[in-house]
């Protein structure tokens, strides 16, 4: 599952930048370049923070994680 792929394709989709998206979550860049790029998996928590962030809901990340299978 591709979930951190989802969240840079919703977020892109969005019109959020990376920096704006790791400003608003508090979160490190390099952990969001690390998130997005499939290198780490976040917790329940930080994935319902981003899909709030990006206004989304969870489940729109994990289908769109499960089609980039």
């Amino acid at each position: 599952m591709k979930v951190g792929k989802a969240i840079k394709e919703l977020r892109n989709e969005k019109g959020i930048s990376q920096n704006k998206l790791s400003n608003m979550a508090t979160l490190n860049r390099g952990y969001l370049y690390k998130l997005e790029n499939d290198l780490i998996s976040p917790s329940i928590d930080m994935l319902e923070k981003i899909a709030c962030i990006i206004e989304v809901n969870v489940s729109d990340i994990i289908l769109r994680a499960e089609k980039n299978k």
